[in-house]
């Protein structure tokens, strides 16, 4: 068996807002939608066609339908979230049993506005939740008899939102065993909310998007956030993974220009409450933010070239990984910077130069009004080089 062969499509399934059902997530792989929950039947879907396509190319070492500078075989959190205990064995084959991780990306409601994400807090309203509630009831219920773990939420915060809250307490009175991976800003992450939910005790993995190591970076991204609120939270699931109540914990950091600062001391950051992080390129979302804040190439080098990004706790996407160890992205780089500037050179040059004819015109006519030669030839030297 290929050891780069990606586990993520043999285990891992995820459903969109939607009703896309993707073997990943939907931005690492070109047209991978394999089917979609509110049509067909899920044991249908995921060993679909489209499906199986997806895991023969993965077996055949051909990662083409993806998004290769985002991910790379084993390398993204999906992956991580499929060695745990809580996991059986991966079906290495085209056809599989059942999905061992369904991800729930649908609910968009969030209390916060993370600039990398969104340009608004967005809630949801009482008519929708409701509408939520009876797909969740209809259509993702019944199918989390074919996994070992749920994870919920990338598309908004799981604690924040009414309806995800509603969802998890329906998971528990149907599934009282299945684990959860939990995707949060951490800022309801506490004693109270897990203990209300009835999930203390049921955890696998904790996912915390942070963007930041300190307060004053933290403040402007995460619009409407609390750092000593966040930190707190930090601590406490930082001890139920020492109790053995939690299996890991992965924090996220998106690099921006704003917070490119803070990435070497959002290692010992991880560190200090026994996380491990993940680091990402910024994309563009369609935001302001992410139009403007996107540090180039060699502004992430200057940064990530640091020995603490070697650590086995740091992961970093290809994109960031290329940038930190190909020592031929500098040479490409400057030579690349090297061109504009000569492009940028010629363009002023030519400016010039027809703007130095018309002031050779001017000259010449102001000229012919000096009466003496010598004075006249002065005049020009004067002004035309």
């Amino acid at each position: 068996m290929n050891k780069n062969i990606c586990k993520v499509p043999f285990g891992f399934i995820e459903i969109n807002q939607g009703g896309g059902v993707y073997t990943c997530c939907s931005a690492y792989i070109k047209n991978g939608c394999i089917g979609n929950i509110f049509n067909q039947p899920f044991n249908e879907i995921f060993n679909s066609d489209k499906a199986k396509m997806i895991r023969r190319n993965c077996l055949n070492d051909d990662y083409s339908m993806c998004f290769n500078h985002l991910c790379s075989p084993n390398k993204d959190a999906f992956s991580f979230l499929l060695d745990s205990i809580y996991v059986g064995e991966i079906e290495y084959s085209e056809e599989i049993k059942y999905p061992k991780i369904i991800k729930f990306s649908y609910d968009l409601d969030c209390n916060v506005n993370c600039k990398s994400c969104r340009e608004k807090i967005y809630r949801n309203s009482k008519e929708y939740i409701e509408e939520l509630d009876e797909k969740a009831r209809k259509y993702f219920l019944p199918i989390l008899k074919y996994t070992d773990k749920v994870c919920l939420i990338g598309s908004g915060d799981p604690f924040a939102s009414k309806h995800t809250r509603n969802f998890i307490k329906m998971i528990v009175d149907e599934y009282p065993n299945i684990k959860f991976d939990l995707h949060t800003n951490g800022l309801l992450l506490n004693e109270r909310m897990l203990t209300e939910l009835n999930i203390i005790d049921k955890l696998s993995y904790v996912q915390i998007s942070i963007h930041a190591s300190t307060k004053e970076t933290y403040d402007k991204i995460v619009l409407g956030g609390g750092w000593d609120t966040l930190i707190k939270n930090l601590e406490f699931v930082s001890n139920l993974k020492k109790q053995n109540k939690v299996e890991n914990i992965f924090l996220f950091f998106v690099v921006s220009k704003i917070n490119l600062g803070d990435a070497k001391e959002f290692v010992n950051l991880s560190k200090k409450y026994s996380a491990e992080c993940f680091f990402w390129n910024l994309r563009d979302w369609g935001t302001q933010y992410t139009k403007n804040e996107m540090p180039n190439e060699y502004e992430i080098y200057k940064v990530f070239k640091d020995d603490i990004f070697g650590d086995k706790i740091v992961h970093l996407n290809p994109y960031l990984h290329n940038i930190r160890n190909n020592e031929n992205f500098l040479e490409d780089y400057f030579v690349n910077e090297i061109n504009e500037l000569k492009d940028k050179i010629n363009c002023y040059e030519n400016k010039l130069g027809k703007l130095n004819c018309n002031v050779g015109k001017i000259v010449d006519s102001l000229a012919w009004w000096i009466p003496i030669r010598k004075w006249r030839d002065g005049f020009r030297s004067k002004f035309l080089i």
